[in-house]
């Protein structure tokens, strides 16, 4: 099996993207709450800036460790039951009365045959994550 370079760029730059917009909204918005009630690091002190910086670490390292779980538990089937009768839905809705899956097992056997065929990158996940949690120690120790 070769490695991938592009699958693993794709995925750090989705992995980095997806812990900015975390962290971005719970920095700006604690920072902007507490310089609303008028106890920004403005006014309290530099350290406060610290804490409103460790929650926003921990809160973006907290979802990149959690989005691969999510994904693991999809790609082990469990939702396919719920995404076959979705599926069915919505072809009953078509002009032609075709079937692509007679059963929700051939759905599912389909499923997994493509997911055994295409396999996630998730280490940039758990690097990122990893990282952004020990920031957030970091952090909460300097506040």
């Amino acid at each position: 099996m070769r490695f991938d370079w592009r699958k693993a760029l794709i995925s750090g730059g989705i992995a980095l993207g997806l812990f900015l917009l975390v962290f971005l909204a719970v920095y700006l918005g604690q920072g902007l709450a507490r310089a609303g009630a008028g106890e920004g690091p403005a006014y309290e002190g530099w350290w406060h800036a610290y804490d409103i910086l460790s929650n926003g670490c921990f809160a973006g390292g907290a979802v990149l460790l959690g989005f691969p779980a999510l994904l693991w538990v999809g790609r082990t089937g469990t939702f396919d039951v719920f995404s076959y009768s979705f599926y069915r839905l919505a072809e009953s809705f078509r002009k032609s009365g075709e079937k692509r899956y007679a059963t929700a097992a051939d759905y599912h056997l389909e499923k997994m045959e493509r997911r055994s065929r295409n396999k996630p990158v998730l280490w940039p996940y758990f690097a990122l994550g990893a990282i952004a949690l020990v920031l957030a120690i970091v952090f909460s120790s300097l506040a």
